[in-house]
């Protein structure tokens, strides 16, 4: 398993597939769908991670690796369903595409809502994570071509922040 203190905190496997798919925040969906054995790993790999060995992490090292998480689970649930004119035709009158479970973490299958709001939001209190965590969808932030670290978290959300506030609508 890559739970625990084997677990690449660098998130280098989904550093590397956003550095080839990611150009100023615009993302090569179509080359990700015909590549996706990069992503699906990812999520593969995070999905293995323990609630015990993720509790054992530092603070930034479980921030990052979930907003990671959502961010490469967001990814996924667009190019399950590729080619689609936005995000939001992947749900239905009643049900957002974010209130869908199609993130597994810690052995359950949830939300991004969930993830959102019952687990980061909740857990952490840091107001950056709105310019971090992904939509899809215009007026969103826009997806970095690299992957939060821990080591560097408080620098990629400060750099986050300034980029979204600067950006013209």
């Amino acid at each position: 398993s890559a739970s625990g203190a084997t677990y690449d905190h660098s998130h280098a496997a989904f550093d590397a597939l956003l550095k080839a798919r990611v150009n100023d925040g615009l993302v090569d969906y179509a080359g990700l769908k015909a590549e996706r054995a990069p992503l699906d790993a990812y999520l593969t790999e995070a999905g293995a991670v323990t609630m015990a060995d993720f509790q054992h992490w530092v603070r930034e090292d479980q921030l990052a690796f979930l907003i990671n998480v959502y961010n490469a689970a967001t990814l996924q649930l667009i190019v399950d369903s590729y080619p689609v004119d936005s995000i939001k035709s992947l749900g239905s009158l009643v049900k957002s595409p974010w209130s869908r479970e199609t993130v597994v973490l810690f052995g359950k299958s949830i939300s991004l809502d969930t993830l959102e709001h019952k687990i980061i939001r909740k857990n952490y209190a840091e107001p950056r994570v709105h310019f971090a965590l992904v939509c899809a969808a215009r007026g969103c932030p826009i997806l970095r071509n690299e992957a939060y670290q821990g080591v560097r978290l408080k620098a990629q959300l400060d750099s986050q922040t300034k980029a979204f506030l600067t950006t013209p609508a």
